[in-house]
């Protein structure tokens, strides 16, 4: 139980004293729909699939907690280290039973660190989630196109790691990359991405989903290291298959077509009180309009 004190007087006759507001206010989160992310990845087992695949890792935070940690990041609405303490104070790491939220050093650090080993891993987890994702569809598509295109990520600066001069509609003369990205046009699935300077060549065909990586701050921020540059974009293609198989296995009618930016609005941004049953913190909604029920996720 917290309180809270207002400074301005009370309208009425009286003392002046400012306000005395008692409220629970730490059981509250403005991310009560992030609990469908935290559903998803544990019925996919992604955490014990990163895990196991990367036991050899040493340091407080695994690395299954390291992806979860910027996959929710980027869906709640950040897109740089510095947002991370936002997912410590708003009631996000009590829904996911995070012990602690890594601070932006920590986490460009292991960027650095494990890029190399990662990188690969992540392609792969990419894989992983699209064949999960058919078997719950019912099975992979029977035809298969596959779309590659690019996308121009402006640097500022000119010793950033492999930023380079070349084509650029938005900023000419600066440094950029060139992000290859490919997409399957039946379903919508990101398979892959990689990294290029911004002197390599373009493509066409998938502006729409692009488009929506950058809804999820996909290249916002970046280090000084080639490999974490490559790290934190296979973590944006993550975040985004996730939200993918969100839309197409779990939302129905619209939503299921709805751009990251509504579903953060909508869904993943609503306020909730914490509510703990069986060991495990739920969020309970109330609904404003209709009745005055509660609904638990």
């Amino acid at each position: 139980m917290r309180h809270h004190h207002t400074g301005s007087k009370p309208h009425v006759q009286g003392s002046a004293q400012p306000l005395r507001v008692r409220h629970s206010a730490r059981n509250l989160t403005d991310g009560g729909g992030l609990v469908l992310v935290r559903k998803l990845f544990d019925r996919m087992g992604l955490g014990g699939w990163i895990d196991c695949r990367t036991g050899k890792e040493r340091g407080f935070f695994r690395p299954s907690l390291m992806v979860e940690v910027w996959v929710v990041l980027l869906l709640y609405g950040g897109g740089v280290m510095d947002d991370l303490p936002l997912l410590e104070r708003r009631g996000v790491r009590r829904i996911f039973g995070w012990v602690r939220v890594p601070d932006p050093t920590t986490f460009g650090r292991w960027l650095r660190r494990v890029a190399g080993r990662m990188v690969p891993l992540l392609d792969a987890l990419l894989w992983y989630m699209v064949r999960r994702r058919w078997a719950l569809s019912g099975g992979a598509p029977e035809r298969l196109t596959l779309v590659v295109d690019s996308t121009v990520v402006v640097r500022y600066g000119r010793r950033q790691a492999g930023a380079e001069v070349g084509y650029n509609p938005k900023k000419r003369d600066r440094p950029s990359r060139y992000w290859l990205l490919a997409f399957v046009r039946e379903t919508g699935d990101c398979l892959g991405v990689r990294w290029r300077g911004g002197s390599a060549h373009t493509a066409e065909g998938a502006e729409e989903w692009i488009e929506e990586l950058a809804q999820l701050s996909a290249g916002r921020t970046a280090v000084d290291d080639r490999g974490g540059n490559a790290l934190l974009w296979g973590l944006a293609v993550v975040a985004y298959q996730t939200l993918h198989t969100l839309r197409e296995n779990h939302l129905s009618g619209s939503w299921r077509t709805a751009q990251p930016k509504r579903l953060r609005l909508w869904l993943f941004r609503l306020p909730a009180k914490l509510t703990a049953h069986s060991r495990k913190v739920l969020p309970s909604f109330w609904w404003a309009a209709g009745h005055s029920g509660r609904v638990s996720a």
